[in-house]
């Protein structure tokens, strides 16, 4: 329980840092009107599937760096 907290923690935050300055550039409806494929979301919805792909994106990083140090849950 420890590593995932010591993975999904860390991800949370960068995925945090990360939609702050992404989402002051870029506007989730342009986003989603040059869509190459019929996509129905709100602004609010938007905002929270661009959240959680760079979480996705985070954890994935996070847990590659977890995994390569040799898994230390010391």
């Amino acid at each position: 329980m420890h590593a995932a907290g010591a993975v999904l923690w860390p991800a949370f935050l960068a995925a945090a840092g990360a939609s702050v300055p992404f989402f002051a550039a870029f506007d989730p409806a342009e986003l989603l009107a040059h869509a190459t494929w019929p996509v129905v979301l709100t602004r609010g919805w938007a905002y929270t599937v661009f959240f959680f792909f760079f979480w996705l994106l985070a954890g994935t990083a996070s847990a590659l760096t977890w995994l390569l140090a040799g898994r230390n849950d010391g």
